[in-house]
């Protein structure tokens, strides 16, 4: 569909406009002395301003122009940008207790290959970690074909799609208006229920075989945690919070190690002069969906507003010493000049003109935007607990319905569910040799039953279709998260969810993996022992009945299902989604593919599996993995903080519930720590001698109290996952490497590779 013109879309924010100021009160916002930033137009705030598919691009244009902390309004929302290493150093570790909040995201809250032939790796490389964290969960993995888990699969990919989509960036600026608009971004609230009934049913299987002394899994820890606080009434601890936090852990650990490895094949597959000369191979044309114009669906949302705004009033918001930032419109705010697709390069912008702390403006709301490491440092890591609270996003509030997840809720209840997934996490080996094994045994089967049947013409192994089914609704989630109908959605909820679109997939697939979850839940509870639980769920039941009495416990069915959801989203679309990019930036460049073959051989050879142990005698193929995550900056805005109380930052004073976005890509890619930051290069990682080199400004894992919590395991993925298929095959890109797009097909809430296939030959 050919998108209306410019003048059009503007008659239509003038006519909203003209409309809505007459019969509406302007939201009032907090005091304080803002950072800079374009100026909002009402409503949208500075929308129009951002690219949603690539909003990492944008915020760095904008930090250009405003500083390494500026203000952009998100619709209604204001919204604090961190730009740059030392902005988000200062907030996430120096000041983390301040910055730890988890700002709102109102998706996430709504929804709480034949013989040598070129081949797709996206689904291959999101099983793998996602059987991870099914084996720590729920204390066993699927088989690649089970149908289950392919739903799994398919529903936390098309959240964390979705996350990252101009859709789930505007429902994030708009959430109110993008629940009355059709749209992808209603996709991730049924995906969401689909994966807590899965959670749900694995909860229940739990509980039916639990043993409170030996449990096996996170879910075990979460009911005999459940069980013991039952009696206090302010337990975090309840089959709610399980859910969320289980959610948590599979978005967390699949999706980042998936799209590292993608990104990192096309990268190798890209410079050939180093690698041997392969044999020619069949042209194959990858297709791709062509993302809906964001001017369209913006014109779709003034049209609404015409309507939707004579009955809504606006939210308050505290006043305050703001940062500068450009100037917002009524009701837009600076949507006009943010780019959706392409976030982070905005913001860069507006940093370039603002500063590294500045203001913009979502429809209503106003954000700072944190700049640079300098800022961000301050912030997430000096000042931690100042702005550790979680900012406001709507697409993933309208998920989460208010229930209890590690990743986006706030105080005394993301504290206790955080505390227990690390725990338990722990307890059942992240960065021990037990996860360790479970790991090498997925690698094993990935690379080496999986590929080479595909490789070979063999029949692959994960044909379940349950599991396919999981893992296209969890792509779908993360793609639709990240395209404009997610932000858009972010912006106006509530019109959005009277408007069709891709939005709404994200409350199917969570409704399809919510089932999932469910079911896996029943099955726990009808096996479990309490005195030896195997994985989450078994913990997590047992502290279900240890709490039953507790009227305020956290450990609740429903939080059970948020926290496995929780857990698979963090954990399979992440990991799937790094691995994903990883192989497209081996493929572009072959040099550095030859290079960990040459490592992987001299260390580990071909006759046992690689262990993590293998690590520290890697420092080259380590420091691939570090650049890989470094180079597609997969989550480049961070997911949003916000201040629990008014905040002095700098010369400014952020007013309390002000949401703040720390752009981690101006961390990574900082020119002074990391030459050419815009190329992929393994040397920014690798000194002089050799050896590998630290950075402080390696934050892919963000900062602070809101580090992910599962960065160890997500750290073992990569690099087990990844030196297993090296080990076993050389990568054939299927186009001259110097032809090979490394740029994202949308960088908002997520950074996705263009879709891309290859061939692999065995070594």
């Amino acid at each position: 569909m050919e998108p209306l013109g410019t003048v059009t879309l503007l008659l239509g924010v003038c006519l909203s406009c003209l409309i809505l100021f007459a019969i509406t009160k302007s939201r009032t916002q907090g005091k304080g002395r803002l950072p800079p930033g374009p100026t909002p137009l009402p409503l949208v705030g500075n929308i129009f301003q951002l690219k949603t598919n690539f909003l990492d691009k944008t915020l760095q244009q904008l930090s250009e122009k405003y500083g390494s902390v500026f203000t952009v309004h998100f619709g209604g929302e204001r919204v604090v940008v961190l730009h740059g290493y030392d902005v988000i150093k200062e907030a996430l570790i120096d000041r983390a207790d301040e910055f730890a909040p988890r700002g709102s995201l109102p998706l996430a809250d709504d929804v709480n290959i034949g013989r040598g032939k070129p081949f797709d790796p996206t689904f291959l490389l999101s099983c793998a970690p996602s059987n991870v964290i099914c084996a720590i969960v729920f204390g066993d993995h699927f088989e690649y074909h089970d149908e289950t888990f392919l739903a799994l699969m398919d529903r936390l990919n098309e959240n964390f799609m979705v996350f990252s989509s101009p859709w789930g960036q505007v429902y994030n600026i708009f959430p109110s208006l993008m629940n009355l608009i059709p749209g992808p971004h209603h996709k991730v609230a049924t995906n969401n229920q689909k994966l807590g009934e899965f959670v749900s049913e694995a909860t229940k299987q739990h509980k039916d075989t639990l043993d409170p002394n030996s449990p096996r899994d996170f879910i075990d820890c979460f009911l005999i945690r459940m069980e013991q606080e039952k009696n206090n009434g302010a337990s975090e601890f309840s089959p709610e919070n399980l859910l969320i936090s289980v959610l948590d852990l599979f978005v967390a650990g699949t999706e980042t190690t998936s799209t590292t490895l993608r990104y990192g094949l096309l990268a190798l597959q890209k410079h050939p002069e180093v690698e041997d000369p392969a044999s020619p191979g069949p042209a194959t044309t990858a297709t791709a969906m062509e993302p809906l114009g964001t001017v369209t669906l913006l014109l779709g949302v003034c049209l609404s507003c015409l309507i939707l705004f004579a009955i809504a009033r606006s939210r308050t918001q505290g006043k305050g010493r703001l940062p500068p930032g450009p100037t917002p419109l009524p009701l837009v705010g600076n949507i006009l000049q943010l780019k959706t697709n392409f976030l982070d390069k905005t913001l860069q912008q507006l940093s370039e003109k603002y500063g590294s702390v500045f203001t913009v403006h979502f429809g209503g709301e106003r954000v700072v935007v944190l700049h640079g490491y300098d800022v961000i440092k301050e912030a997430l890591i000096d000042r931690a607990d100042e702005f550790a609270p979680r900012g406001s996003l709507p697409l993933a509030d309208n998920v989460n319905k208010g229930r209890g997840s590690i990743i986006f809720s706030n105080g005394d209840r993301w504290k206790q569910l955080r505390r227990f997934a690390l725990t338990t996490l722990r307890n059942f080996g992240m960065g021990k040799k037990s996860i360790e094994e479970r790991i090498q045994e997925e690698a094993h089967c990935a690379p080496s039953n999986v590929i080479c049947a595909i490789v070979f013409g063999d029949h692959f192994e994960y044909h379940d279709e349950t599991f396919l089914a999981l893992m296209d609704r969890l792509n779908e989630n993360f793609m639709v998260f990240s395209s404009p109908w997610g932000q858009v959605y972010n912006i106006f909820p509530s019109l959005m969810n009277l408007i069709p679109g891709p939005h709404h997939k994200v409350a199917t697939n969570n409704q399809k993996l919510g089932e999932f979850v469910s079911e896996a839940t029943k099955q726990h509870k009808d096996t479990l022992d309490p005195n030896s639980p195997r994985d989450f769920i078994d913990c997590f039941l047992i502290r279900m009945e240890q709490e039953k009495n507790n009227g305020a416990s956290e450990f609740s069915p429903e939080n059970l299902l948020i926290s496995v959801l929780d857990l698979f989203v963090a954990g399979t679309e992440t990991t799937s989604t790094t691995l994903r990019y990883g192989l497209l930036a081996l493929q572009k460049h072959p040099e550095v593919e030859a290079k960990v073959h040459e490592e992987i051989d001299r260390v580990i050879g071909r006759a046992r599996a690689p262990c993590i142990a293998d690590r520290g005698q890697m420092p080259y193929t380590d420091a691939v993995i570090h650049e890989i995550q470094r180079f597609i900056s997969l989550v480049p805005l961070s997911l949003p903080h916000a201040v629990a109380k008014d905040t002095p930052f700098r010369q400014y004073t952020i007013p309390k519930g002000t949401t703040i976005i720390p752009v981690l890509t101006s961390v990574l890619h900082d020119s002074k720590e990391f030459p050419n930051p815009t190329e992929f290069d393994p040397q920014h990682f690798l000194n002089k001698d050799g050896t590998f080199r630290k950075s402080d400004y390696f934050m892919p894992f963000s900062a602070g109290k809101r580090i992910c919590a599962g960065e160890g395991l997500a750290r073992m993925e990569l690099f087990l996952f990844l030196t297993s298929i090296l080990q076993h095959f050389k990568l054939k890109p299927l186009q001259d490497p110097k032809d090979i797009d490394l740029s994202p097909l949308m960088s908002s809430t997520g950074s996705f590779p263009r879709p891309y296939r290859l061939c692999v030959i065995p070594r």
